[in-house]
């Protein structure tokens, strides 16, 4: 049976199906698939046809990252996107990036094969500067460039517990990276997984991963250890393969009844193929390693302390020599090694019987040294202080008001104050609506501040960007109203909201110009003789700095539902609009309109378990390097089957195919998408 989906009457429908029959038919059995199968007695027995129980019964689902208080989604002053263990599973995706397509107004995309990306609400290029990133609370977004270099990030997959998604501004919780949203990765705790496991998976395009680990235990002290490696071709039109050998963990030790102890570390290597139309090929070496060491203490029940430590490191080494043609060379040092020193304190406490407050400190330095885009081979740093607050405060029963900012002074930027204020109203005890002001700053990082990008040739120096006019904190005011409803016994999460994001001082390039000593911008005629060219070949070069101003607005939803223990429906649209300027950057463009997911996955007898995911966006435009993309669908398709060997062994197979409705392009002309298809065999011991 085949569901007619009531085109003429939904607008959002209409966009997935208008070129093609595909998407309707691949939504139409979704959901008749999902209504034969709840109702089939191909299910195991009717224990199993009861909905959840303990945690979704018992309480609305739970979020930590809106404030740093542990809150019901209910109450939580934000929207917030939870991707759990089992979405991961069922998702069958083989990259953390790739997690985020689960998202509403999310954008993933590869710049290339081994250099994924992925924002909210566009505004960004290869480096997304303007997300933040977290793992287990720390920042992991590299001072060089300022976002996060997914393929180097030494964690696996199979480490995360859960992932909380804020769509929207949260610097008053994070700081000024936390722009246009924060991306918290939590890992389950080392005890979760005892045992050993082995897990290898091929792929198209050379893509072969290999995968150990092992966790135990010892009195109070919890361990789990992985190795893996991996290879990918990449894109079959790049020089873009890659090969990275990986080695992380996490420890546990829970030293008396009130302190804990959490060590997390990884060390990532591997050589990764690079060049373009205008650099050659070459192939780059890389290294990442971080730490994290985090002591909680936990005073009573409604007061806790916490301390951490976070060492970043990152290193890329890329040295070449470059023909530009007519007798014109140069040696280019494109090496870029950077390092972040964090120390932050924390404090919860209830001041009162109906009130929450969490409050910390912070300091950080973050040092780096990048030849070819600052023209210098010494390093440069950045001093950071901050210091921030929440108050949770029950007005009412019905009533809750979260209020508080950050503070943050640093060593590049003049100090910035973002505050936040919220309102949420439960109406009823399982529906409330919420209203949410925030003022959101971005600060640059090293390389936008100090960028010089001079290529000294053999023939004349030529200066192609430099920032201009001392580049400052680019600033967001951020308006939502938005509504979260639980139904159907606890089983159903629905979520919407509205929102309108105004940009200041946005950083961005603008067209070529000549820079007089003055600092003024001239765009048709050269410097008079009384102010001179400061460009040394005398052409003209791209200007950075805060040259432009948007607004976003649009509106978001999500529905996440688990009728039994072994379906799983989640799916997401987001409609949005980017107004700009559009001096250079083509920021307007640089989101799509439409965004829609859809992950349906249902556990059958006998250990089988079948997922299948739909993926839109509209036309879009990445910044940058990114070129004019059209729309384009994607659908994933997942079978896996779990056999038990022995009570303590078991063995899971499963085939994952990745296919892409629409031809086109990923990001820029060159990465032409193609259908992937995944073979994976796991091996649990435990």
């Amino acid at each position: 049976m085949f569901i007619k989906l009531p085109t003429q009457q939904h607008p959002t429908l209409k966009i997935l199906i208008r070129n093609s029959s595909k998407t309707s038919l691949f939504i139409s059995a979704v959901i008749s698939c999902f209504l034969h199968l709840t109702s089939s007695p191909v299910l195991a027995d009717n224990a199993d046809l009861d909905p959840i129980n303990s945690y979704y019964l018992e309480q609305a689902p739970v979020v930590l990252s809106a404030t740093r208080l542990s809150q019901p989604q209910l109450e939580a002053p934000a929207a917030v996107t939870i991707i759990d263990r089992e979405m991961i599973k069922a998702s069958g995706l083989k990259e953390i990036a790739e997690l985020f397509l689960l998202v509403p107004g999310m954008q993933v995309a590869h710049q290339n094969g081994h250099y994924p990306t992925a924002t909210y609400h566009g505004l960004s290029d290869e480096y997304s500067r303007r997300m933040q990133v977290l793992i287990d609370g720390s920042s992991m977004y590299l001072p060089t460039v300022g976002g996060v270099l997914w393929s180097d990030l030494p964690l696996q997959m199979e480490d995360i517990e859960r992932i909380e998604v804020i769509r929207g501004p949260n610097a008053a919780s994070f700081g000024p990276n936390s722009f246009l949203g924060v991306i918290n990765i939590t890992t389950a705790h080392a005890s979760q997984d005892p045992g050993l496991m082995v897990k290898a998976v091929t792929g198209e395009k050379g893509y072969r991963r290999l995968l150990l680990r092992h966790g135990g235990s010892n009195g109070d002290f919890d361990y789990r250890i992985n190795a893996s490696y991996l290879e990918d071709d990449g894109f079959s039109t790049l020089h873009d393969s890659q090969k990275t050998s990986t080695l992380n963990g996490r420890l546990d030790y829970r030293a008396t009844s009130r302190d804990l102890l959490q060590l997390n570390f990884g060390y990532s290597e591997g050589p990764r193929e690079k060049g373009s139309e205008t650099f050659p090929e070459r192939t780059q070496q890389r290294e990442a390693f971080y730490q994290t060491l985090r002591w909680e203490h936990h005073k009573n029940q409604d007061e806790n302390f916490s301390l951490q430590f976070l060492y970043n490191y990152s290193n890329t080494e890329d040295r070449f020599f470059n023909n530009f043609g007519s007798g014109i060379t140069a040696n280019i040092d494109d090496s870029q090694k950077a390092e972040r020193l964090d120390l932050e304190f924390q404090h919860t406490f209830k001041p009162g019987e109906s009130t929450r407050l969490v409050w910390g400190l912070g300091v950080r330095r973050d040092r780096i040294k990048m030849p070819f885009w600052l023209d210098q081979n010494s390093y440069e740093s950045n001093y950071l202080q901050r210091i921030f607050a929440n108050l949770e405060w029950h007005i009412f029963d019905n009533l809750i008001l979260n209020t508080g900012a950050l503070y943050e002074q640093n060593s590049v930027t003049d100090p910035a104050w973002s505050p936040r204020i919220a309102l949420n109203y439960l109406f009823l005890p399982t529906q409330s609506a919420r209203f949410i002001a925030t003022r959101a700053f971005r600060t640059p990082t090293i390389t936008e501040k100090n960028i010089n990008v001079v290529v000294h040739t053999n023939i004349e120096d030529e200066q192609l960007f430099k920032s201009v006019n001392d580049p400052n904190s680019e600033r967001a005011d951020y308006v939502e109203i938005g509504y979260h409803g639980i139904f159907l016994n606890h089983s159903l999460n629905a979520d919407f909201k509205v929102y309108r994001q105004t940009f200041h001082q946005l950083i961005g390039k603008k067209d070529r110009a000549y820079l007089c000593s003055d600092g003024s911008l001239l765009y048709s005629a050269t410097c008079p003789p009384s102010n001179s060219l400061l460009n040394p070949s005398g052409d003209k070069f791209t200007p950075v700095g805060n040259l432009d101003s948007a607004v976003n607005q649009g509106y978001e939803m999500e529905v996440n539902y688990r009728p039994t223990r072994r379906t799983l429906i989640h799916a997401g649209y987001s409609k949005t609009k980017i107004f700009s300027r559009d001096t250079k950057e083509d920021f307007s463009e640089s989101a799509p309109t439409d965004t829609f997911n859809l992950l349906v996955s249902q556990k059958l007898q006998n250990n089988w378990q079948i997922s299948s995911a739909f993926y839109y966006r509209s036309e879009m435009e990445w910044l940058l390097s990114g070129s004019p993309l059209e729309s384009h669908r994607r659908i994933d398709f997942t079978l896996s089957k779990m056999i038990k060997l022995t009570e303590k062994e078991a063995l899971t197979l499963s085939f994952t195919m990745q296919t892409a409705l629409d031809e086109g392009h990923e990001f820029d002309s060159d990465n032409y998408l193609d259908d992937r298809g995944f073979l994976e065999i796991e091996y649990q011991l435990q």
